[in-house]
């Protein structure tokens, strides 16, 4: 008998935790399937009511097109700038032509009969009451929005979770399988658990190209396991673009003066703001003898280290040339020689602007080589703009090298810059422009060279304002004094 009490008290336990953790759930569980199911229906109905509706607009004007293209009558619309409009069941599309609208219409009826989904009507007042669930979509210059509207009886015609399928499943696996595969499947659904553990000791120890593998029963952790697998992917191209990018500023501060050299009677001034990916810009101030002055801005295309090469290869090449005693001439036309050998058919080339001036007379000979022209601007106010036909350094071989040259007069401004300056744009897209620049440099000629540079670049910096700029910004300021 204590043993049958035992049993039988074993046997209650074991039907009443059969209950609470097994019945009970199951009941809630149905529930909640229940209204899962509508809620996946009704989720089903919203995502085809919204492409119906977006259809319907194109259906709409693709109808305005049509109607509008036969012959038109003169109309009044209910209020200006409509393009369309319902009145006393029918669909109106209109247009201005000189001081009045023409347009032509169809009944709604007709209208509805040829887009093929009753479901869908033309609403002038969006607060009128609906039964079921309804989408309003807006259409631009109408007096009615287009309304998608489904019953809840055509809402439960649609797919929904399968409730009665999901109970079949709960009840096999509780009934069929029991403890057994219950036993089975926690450790099964464990194994994927193991296997990203031993991919992120992998990782730890030094081996990034250890990667995790879907499981079949690995469910959320395939999902875990994957995002693990795109994190380090990210993490090491992010790892090289670093590594690439340390190298391209280092080389891009090659590029660049360490300090701005003095020669008699300039004021310069210089300034150099970084985009957020490396480019081949750079400005350049070279000493020959004792009363020539090369100065230079260049742009070199593309981006990274090799646009940043290629840039320092053109400085190497000008200076060199420079270096020898060659007129400014022979010195763009013998570097754009040996730079075309050296890039081939790889495309990249360099735009500069090579000025050589020389102190004892003031005379300034430059050649822009495809890049923006200079800017002078003299004691008196009146802006030039110094520039010469020709094409970038890279792009071909030519011995057609075109020079011009000024006398410069003491007061005298000479503005150098790259496009970072005129094509930095703001949030609304719009860019900071040649004009904005000339009307700064006139409005701010009265400043010192370093000065003015540092006020310019600030002035792009707010124009901008939080958006990031894709390409250096450069800019030399040269004072005759």
């Amino acid at each position: 008998m204590a043993e049958t009490k035992i049993s039988g008290s074993l046997a209650r336990r074991i039907v009443w935790v059969f209950i609470l953790l097994v019945i009970m759930p199951l009941i809630l569980y149905v529930g909640f399937l229940w209204a899962r199911e509508y809620k996946i229906k009704k989720q089903s109905a919203t995502s085809e009511m919204q492409l119906i509706g977006k259809f319907a607009t194109s259906y709409l004007n693709l109808w305005r097109k049509g109607i509008l293209s036969e012959e038109t009558q003169k109309v009044d619309v209910p209020r200006e700038g409509l393009s369309f409009y319902i009145d006393q069941g029918k669909l109106f599309a209109v247009k201005r032509e000189g001081g009045e609208y023409v347009g032509g219409f169809e009944s709604l009826e007709t209208w509805k009969q040829n887009f093929g989904f009753p479901f869908v009507s033309f609403v002038e007042n969006e607060d009128k009451p609906v039964r079921g669930i309804h989408l309003d979509v807006p259409v631009q210059e109408a007096n009615f929005v287009i309304r998608v509207a489904l019953t809840p009886e055509e809402i439960a015609q649609y797919s929904g979770g399968e409730v009665l399928f999901h109970i079949l499943i709960l009840l096999a696996i509780v009934v069929i399988i029991g403890g057994l595969g219950a036993l089975f499947l926690i450790f099964r659904i464990s194994k994927p658990f193991r296997q990203l553990q031993q991919v992120m000791g992998a990782v730890e120890s030094g081996n990034y190209e250890a990667q995790y593998s879907p499981d079949r029963f690995g469910f959320e952790i395939n999902d875990l396991g994957q995002n693990f697998n795109g994190m380090l992917s990210s993490l090491l191209q992010n790892m090289e673009k670093a590594k690439e990018l340390e190298i391209g500023r280092s080389v891009q501060n090659q590029l660049l003066p360490k300090e701005i050299p003095e020669f008699p009677g300039l004021f310069i001034g210089s300034g150099f703001a970084p985009a957020k990916e490396v480019a081949g810009d750079f400005y350049d101030l070279f000493v020959r003898g004792e009363d020539e002055l090369l100065i230079a801005v260049a742009d070199g295309s593309g981006k990274g280290v090799s646009a940043c090469f290629y840039s320092l290869l053109v400085r190497s090449m000008l200076r060199s040339h420079a270096l020898a005693g060659e007129e400014l001439k022979e010195i763009v036309q013998k570097t754009n020689t040996l730079f075309c050998k050296d890039t081939g058919d790889t495309g990249n080339f360099v735009t500069a602007w090579v000025g050589l001036y020389n102190a004892k007379s003031r005379m300034l000979e430059y050649s822009s080589a495809g890049h923006m022209p200079g800017v002078l601007i003299e004691e008196s106010g009146d802006i030039k703009e110094l520039g010469t036909e020709g094409i970038a350094l890279g792009a071909m071989e030519t011995d057609q090298i075109s020079t011009g040259s000024v006398k410069l007069k003491i007061g005298d401004l000479l503005i150098l810059y790259s496009d970072g300056v005129t094509e930095a744009h703001n949030e609304k897209g719009e860019l900071f422009e040649k004009a904005r620049l000339i009307e700064f440099l006139s409005a701010h000629r009265s400043l010192q060279p370093q000065e003015l540079i540092d006020h310019l670049i600030e002035e792009v910096n707010q124009f901008a304002g939080e958006l990031a700029q894709h390409d250096d910004l450069t800019a030399l300021c040269v004072k005759i004094t």
